[in-house]
């Protein structure tokens, strides 16, 4: 998306490569529901609004792709039973936050 941040986009795309299911609702233009990307004008705002996606993750309860939120002060890669995995979104986001 030229001009834009593309971080959320690439997030999303990584999630569809990992095997997460698309959540189709067949909306028009940009859509407020659902995680799809069919084209640059239709998809939905989930796919590559920060926000959206953080909102649909931690809301979704139906198709899609969908996970729990944690505060960045939890965040400490030396212990053990961390409360999230290799591959997280949450993981991507950590190099930026420093």
């Amino acid at each position: 998306m030229s001009g834009n941040w593309d971080c959320t986009n690439f997030v999303s795309h990584a999630l569809l490569a990992g095997g997460a299911v698309v959540y189709d609702t067949n909306g028009t233009g940009i859509s407020s529901t659902g995680w799809y990307y069919r084209r640059l004008s239709n998809r939905s705002s989930s796919f590559s609004g920060v926000p959206n996606l953080h909102n649909f993750l931690v809301n979704n309860t139906t198709k899609g792709p969908a996970r729990t939120s944690i505060n960045y002060t939890t965040f400490d890669w030396f212990i053990s039973n961390h409360p999230y995995e290799l591959g997280d979104p949450a993981i991507l986001s950590k190099w930026k936050l420093q």
